[in-house]
């Protein structure tokens, strides 16, 4: 009994001690709750900031400002949509702009770009950014660094939905010629061929020329850095414009269709349809206004001069130029048909010229006389360029991005520092001005449903 009663009285007191020792873990717990919740309600806002910026750079993703995908996973060459990304971020974080540009230039901010081999492209914002610590500080734990990454899906306008469209990149009847380098074998000069098709519709022309790899083995931009024919067309994955054999009464067959097509759709929009009579030595300017996208154009000469301007309007809505020879008893059509651009194409040019109209009782079979020369003045252009029986000799294109496509009969191909990418457009049927379907829209997208490169900061990471 008096041990017992001994011992009861040694251990008062000892709560205290405990207490006393739990204090600072309480402290420490309390701290890191508090630290941790300031993290997470900073990562939150930081996420709704790169979300908002994702969406920004990708929805000012413009062309015609210099924004492009060249390799695959692109981060220098899109500083329109990089610049307007950086708005947003500057707006909803209140971190001015110089701040995001040291960001940048130390690898804390980065915008990247690519396409995938289903022709989708993605933008990607990534912010990494050091906050201070409230009460962890105490215990020498610096700033903690939270990152958030978002990808926006690039939107592409809904494509033509009429029968007749306007597939493939480049597409030629009879003979395809030329270089896509202007004969340099030594360096990159060259054009470069970042997706469609290339299609030789006669036989004989295209076994000539199959195994010519000035023709056939275009490279995307991606392998822009190694001589192309020497580069691993296994490892690349990125090659799509082989130089491949079409069949002939197909092409014929486009000829007739695009041509129905096109006189149907004049006709069902006559009312809006400018019908330009050609005066000699006066080139007609094409130019859409907001109530008319329609051109037709009439020329009883030898020689036509065409300048292309870019359209007012909806930009999505294709402009129709149609070019009509006159062909009569004393007159066999045009010689020459010149095509300028004069400024960055931005809304779709479909130029067709059939060059002879088959019903015409004047019509005599004879080889494609008319050659189209397109001057493209270190200009963009998008559209189609379609003229079937005619001749590009050469095709000259400087210093430009052609989105498109183009058909001609017989094709000398010449370019350099130039980017060609298929677009697809058409000639509606059923008589409205554009017959699109629903493209691409902006949205985005979960940020591993495309593979990025890993990012590796010298210091932890929250993410």
């Amino acid at each position: 009994m008096r041990f017992e009663m001994w011992k009861s009285k040694a251990q008062k007191g000892a709560w205290i001690v405990v207490a006393a020792l739990m204090v600072p873990v309480f402290f420490l717990f309390g701290a890191l709750a508090m630290d941790l919740g300031e993290i997470w309600a900073y990562h939150s806002k930081m996420q709704n900031a790169v979300d908002a910026a994702a969406l920004a750079g990708a929805g000012q993703f413009n062309e015609t400002s210099g924004d492009q995908i060249l390799d695959s996973i692109d981060t220098a060459n899109h500083k329109h949509a990089d610049d307007n990304a950086k708005v947003y971020l500057s707006q909803n974080l209140g971190d001015s702009l110089d701040q995001l540009n040291a960001a940048e230039s130390n690898h804390m901010l980065l915008f990247q770009a690519q396409k995938t081999d289903d022709s989708h492209s993605y933008y990607r914002v990534e912010y990494t950014k050091p906050i201070p610590l409230m009460f962890l500080r105490y215990l020498k734990i610096g700033d903690f660094n939270v990152k958030a990454a978002a990808v926006a899906l690039l939107p592409t306008p809904g494509k033509v939905t009429g029968k007749v469209t306007f597939d493939n990149l480049i597409n030629v009847g009879s003979e395809y010629s030329g270089s896509v380098n202007n004969n340099n074998q030594n360096g990159i000069m060259g054009a470069t061929f970042d997706n469609g098709k290339v299609i030789e519709y006669n036989q004989a022309d295209y076994e000539k020329n199959k195994n010519d790899f000035l023709l056939s083995r275009y490279y995307t931009s991606a392998a822009a850095n190694k001589f192309r024919d020497k580069v691993d067309r296994d490892t690349s994955g990125k090659y799509y414009s082989d130089l491949t054999l079409g069949d002939h009464n197909d092409y014929m067959q486009k000829a007739s269709d695009v041509l129905d097509a096109t006189k149907s759709l004049f006709q069902k929009n006559a009312g809006s349809v400018i019908t330009v009579q050609a005066q000699p030595n006066q080139p007609v300017d094409i130019k859409a206004t907001s109530s008319s996208n329609y051109f037709h154009i009439v020329s009883t000469f030898n020689n036509l001069d065409i300048n292309l301007w870019n359209g007012e309007g909806d930009s999505t809505d294709p402009v129709y130029v149609y070019v009509d020879p006159e062909i009569t008893e004393y007159n066999g059509g045009l010689g020459m048909i010149h095509l300028d651009v004069k400024e960055n194409i931005t809304r779709p040019i479909v130029f067709v010229y059939m060059e002879y109209d088959h019903g015409n009782p004047w019509y005599k079979p004879q080889d494609p006389r008319t050659n189209i020369q397109f001057s493209s003045g270190n200009f963009d252009f998008k559209g189609a360029l379609y003229a079937p029986y005619s001749t590009a000799a050469p095709l000259q294109y400087e210093h430009g991005n052609f989105r498109g496509s183009m058909w001609f009969d017989k094709l000398q191909f010449q370019a350099n520092y130039s980017h060609f990418y298929f677009e697809e457009y058409g000639i509606p049927t059923s008589g409205g001005s554009s017959g699109s379907s629903t493209g691409i829209a902006l949205r985005l997208v979960e940020n591993d449903e495309v593979s990025w490169p890993e990012t590796h900061h010298p210091y932890f990471i929250y993410q």
